[in-house]
């Protein structure tokens, strides 16, 4: 995925009303910064006490079932690998998941998933180009290899016929 490049994750959610949130570790430290829904390791979440988060920032959300569309995000405009960690859980912006009584991730049915996220430079792979050769190789009509071209005739040269 391109560095700075927007991304939208679906995932199909066929449990009980719940929310999705998106952490990465940025700084690769092995743990996610959630101490407030502005961290920038908190990077994407459906709902979290009236506010839903995405590449515009904080928005106004209301908690009527917002569905697991959730906001699209930047990537990390620095080049390498990160943890992504997707969440679903009820209004809990605790990347290890909800333990509040009668709130536990696990009673909910929430589930976490981590993914190893690849960001590159889209920009990193150029054009092949040919060496540069003394003389093209020649071919015949049959696609035999010829060494030296027929002085008239039709051959291939450069992948193109020519009639001499």
């Amino acid at each position: 995925m391109g560095a700075g490049s927007a991304v939208t994750i679906a995932p199909e959610w066929k449990g009980n009303w719940m929310h999705a949130y998106v952490y990465i570790d940025l700084n690769n430290d092995g743990k996610f910064d959630a101490s407030s829904p502005n961290s920038p390791e908190v990077v994407a979440f459906t709902y979290y006490k009236g506010q839903a988060k995405g590449e515009n920032g904080l928005t106004t959300q209301g908690n009527n079932n917002p569905g697991m569309t959730i906001p699209a995000f930047a990537l990390p405009t620095t080049y390498g690998t990160y943890r992504l960690r997707l969440k679903i859980d009820w209004d809990n912006l605790d990347p290890a998941g909800s333990t509040a009584a009668g709130n536990e991730i696990l009673k909910n049915r929430g589930s976490i998933t981590d993914i190893l996220l690849n960001v590159a430079d889209p920009t990193a792979v150029n054009a092949p180009t040919l060496a540069p050769s003394a003389a093209a190789p020649a071919y015949d009509l049959t696609g035999r290899r010829v060494s030296t071209a027929a002085p008239h005739g039709i051959v291939i040269t450069g992948g193109k016929k020519q009639m001499r």
